[in-house]
């Protein structure tokens, strides 16, 4: 029997995750958000290699959050060993690591692993990770019309050049642009923007600032809004999940990681209005 595992993402109820992270807290943080997303099954927990080899004897394990760097090793060595195992050739492996641990891409296609965590991540990414691996694709999400209205705002030019090309590539005929909290203030007084993507922090203000009056407003208070950030403390993200904003990205990022938040986002929104 299937269940529903957070939005869209459906898994067995009889699946086992084993989650090898050697930070208690984040180990605890991540067996949380899978029971929060509404995962039913059995979470193990390991802080190191020779425990989750323990936990593997015992119990069949058909998902591994497994961190790249270990006390006693590399997840790298026990992802070896799994592939070449038939019980676990083919088992979806989710990998945690920081981007300076990342030598190449082709390391992780040749371990056969499809989902990827960079720290400092969110919950909303390590739902989105988990989705690839349970199939809920980007063909399911809702499409962007093209005729959507965005606004990319950032005091940096390079990085509005960068977002509104990006947008451009996917086929977004409408995208204004702002490089500042005052020039972004009267942009959405003049125009109806449908999606905004905004810095954290401009130097006359700050999104949180121009968030609170969007939320108060009747034309922008389900605003799809995705914040463009180098900020990725709990505190942080903590103030724009209260103002209903749970989509940021952190820089640097990739054409992939932009298309499916810009995606998800969306989605999300769109679906909060039925």
């Amino acid at each position: 029997m299937t269940i529903q595992l957070a939005e869209g993402i459906e898994v067995d109820e009889q699946t086992s995750i084993l989650v090898i992270e050697d930070s208690r807290e984040l180990n605890d943080v991540l067996t949380m958000g899978l029971k929060n997303f509404g995962f039913k099954g059995k979470i193990f927990q390991a802080l190191d290699l020779e425990s989750a080899v323990q936990i593997i004897k015992l119990h069949k394990i058909d998902l591994f959050v497994i961190d790249w760097i270990l006390p006693d090793g590399e997840g790298a060595s026990l992802v070896k060993k799994l592939r070449s195992s038939s019980i676990y050739e083919s088992t979806p492996i989710l990998l945690i690591t920081g981007r300076d641990d990342v030598s190449s891409q082709s390391d992780f296609t040749e371990f056969g692993i499809g989902a990827l965590l960079v720290k400092p991540f969110s919950m909303e990414d390590f739902k989105l990770e988990l989705a690839k691996i349970y199939g809920y694709h980007q063909s399911q999400l809702v499409n962007i019309p093209k005729d959507t209205h965005f606004l990319v705002a950032d005091d940096q030019a390079d990085i509005v050049k960068l977002i509104k090309e990006l947008l451009e590539n996917l086929g977004h005929k409408f995208v204004h642009t702002a490089y500042s909290f005052k020039e972004t203030s009267e942009i959405l007084q003049q125009q109806k923007i449908q999606f905004l993507v905004t810095d954290w922090a401009f130097q006359d203000g700050n999104c949180i600032e121009l968030i609170q009056k969007l939320r108060q407003s009747s034309d922008y208070k389900t605003l799809p809004i995705m914040v463009v950030t180098g900020r990725d403390s709990i505190d942080d993200l903590m103030m724009l999940v209260q103002l209903d904003v749970k989509d940021h990205l952190v820089k640097p990022f990739t054409f992939v990681e932009f298309e499916e938040k810009l995606n998800y986002c969306w989605e999300r929104k769109q679906k909060n209005r039925v």
